[in-house]
């Protein structure tokens, strides 16, 4: 799924509601895409996110057996983080690692270890067993741009 924040920022997300867009990695027919404009970066803060829920129930799922995610991705070059949230995270303040968005489909590869949380929020120690969702978004340096992020091909390693 997707979600952008509604606090008049100048945050558009397209598309509304999601759906997949055609053409993907190594010839698949489908992608998930986010595009639009992420808002300029102060309080209420903008967020824009392709949300990818884990357990069937929408509950916390146990990712303790895997050891990273890898992903294709291209866009327009920018800066990206992939979101870990936890059910024991409360503020928002979730795990999360940057990645680029090049113009070209590149597998990338990240390691659940070097997750990490932001300086702003409640620290908790790093833990797996209950993920709610991963959520591809703008990292935390964008503000008043345009953004363009495709992923494919989102996969669990052991």
């Amino acid at each position: 799924m997707t979600d952008c924040d509604h606090n008049n920022l100048g945050t558009v997300l397209k598309p509304m509601p999601f759906q997949p867009t055609q053409g993907g990695a190594r010839d698949s027919k489908f992608a998930a895409r986010i595009w639009g404009h992420y808002g300029k970066n102060q309080a209420p803060w903008p967020y824009a996110m392709l949300t990818v829920t884990l357990a069937a129930s929408g509950g916390a799922a146990d990712l303790s057996d895997f050891k990273s995610v890898e992903f294709w991705a291209k866009g327009d070059g920018k800066t990206y983080s992939l979101i870990l949230a936890r059910s024991t995270v409360k503020d928002y303040c979730n795990y999360r690692l940057d990645f680029k968005a090049p113009a070209g489909w590149t597998q990338t590869a990240l390691s659940f270890s070097d997750f990490k949380q932001p300086a702003w929020g409640r620290q908790m120690p790093f833990g797996l067993a209950d993920v709610l969702y991963l959520a591809f978004a703008p990292n935390a340096n964008f503000s008043d741009e345009d953004f363009d992020l495709w992923v494919d091909d989102v996969t669990l390693v052991k």
